[in-house]
């Protein structure tokens, strides 16, 4: 069974497992190609599933590995994906958090304006079509292959399109079915440097780059910045809007939380630090000497001091039940020969 699923082969998705499989949290993560596979398939401490999954297929998986946190981490075109995680987290009483990639920051246009770059904002593969009627410039396409589909079956577009695409077999047969093959299939790995963009758009003499709203992570300044270059239109197929979700930091702290339990007899200081610094990363950093507690515990009854080397560790000691059993709280942090000592070895007060 896994403490956490993970949705998506996504650049977001892979951070996330590699977090908890070295946070040593089991971890299940569910792509939908090969390809997704092979990128995760040395995770230490991860499974990785793959294929496609419709809403009664999440269902049997959450009911089958009884994780405690989903997270969504699917790519943010994937709305019905998204939709069917969702209601499938619902319905197995499983917490389930969506990851949000950041966009641009551009600030975007109506549907078909051309805003100052050059960009043409939509909301379809369909409308880029009709954009794409205004001439018969070579076409870039850097959209995936899922929408391949809607450009390569357009009769205007025939031998106009070279697809940028994963090198996935999966995908490369999907193309190799639409008619896209040869000089006109380019099988990478993205994101892609704007020294790259600018190559293959001098290579395919495109005239037309297409692109969805990637985000940092999909490599989109990068793309629109080469664009510009080399002086050819672009046109954007804007995000389904999404309100609701958090950042890969946000999920990052959601799965460390899942992480293993400190010993029983540790779990209040865990408490008392967490409730002091509102830091739960806490709960799995803190390292302890084996039978610290008991030691200490020991020691205070046999009247042993304490000392700390902060002021508001101090401060937290109740001194009062301390000195019940002949014991005294110290802090030489600001003692003058503390520091003179300090100074001369070339070390920490602390450290003194």
């Amino acid at each position: 069974m896994a403490e956490a699923v993970i949705f998506g082969g996504t650049a977001e998705g892979r951070e996330l497992a590699e977090y908890a499989g070295g946070k040593g949290i089991a971890t299940l993560v569910s792509v939908v190609s090969e390809y997704g596979r092979e990128i995760l398939r040395e995770t230490k401490g991860v499974t990785v599933r793959c294929g496609t999954l419709e809403e009664e297929g999440i269902c049997r998986l959450l009911e089958k590995e009884k994780p405690r946190l989903v997270v969504d981490a699917t790519h943010p075109y994937a709305a019905a994906a998204t939709e069917q995680i969702g209601q499938a987290c619902k319905r197995a009483g499983v917490r389930c958090v969506r990851v949000l990639r950041k966009d641009g920051g551009r600030e975007k246009k109506g549907t078909g304006v051309e805003d100052e770059d050059g960009c043409f904002w939509v909301d379809t593969p369909k409308d880029a079509v009709r954009i794409l009627e205004m001439d018969d410039r070579q076409v870039l396409l850097t959209t995936g292959s899922k929408e391949l589909g809607v450009f390569a079956g357009t009769e205007h577009l025939q031998n106009r399109i070279y697809a940028r695409v994963l090198p996935d077999s999966q995908v490369l047969a999907e193309c190799q079915a639409l008619g896209i093959r040869g000089k006109r299939l380019i099988a990478m790995q993205g994101p892609f440097s704007e020294e790259m963009n600018r190559a293959l758009i001098h290579q395919t003499g495109a005239g037309w780059l297409v692109t969805k709203e990637s985000g940092e992570k999909g490599g989109f300044r990068e793309k629109i910045e080469a664009a510009k270059a080399c002086k050819i239109r672009v046109i954007v197929i804007r995000r389904p809007g999404q309100t609701e979700g958090m950042s890969v930091q946000d999920a990052r702290e959601e799965l460390a939380r899942l992480g293993p339990l400190p010993p029983a007899d540790c779990l209040p200081v865990v408490k008392r630090v967490i409730h002091a610094t509102a830091d739960f990363e806490y709960g799995h950093t803190l390292v302890y000497s084996k039978g610290a507690v008991g030691i200490l515990e020991e020691l205070v009854r046999n009247g042993a001091d304490i000392v700390t080397d902060t002021n508001m560790a101090l401060a937290g000691i109740n001194k009062k039940v301390l000195a019940r059993f002949g014991g005294e709280a110290h802090c030489f942090m600001a003692d003058e020969d503390v520091a003179a000592e300090a100074g001369r070895r070339g070390m920490t007060r602390a450290a003194v």
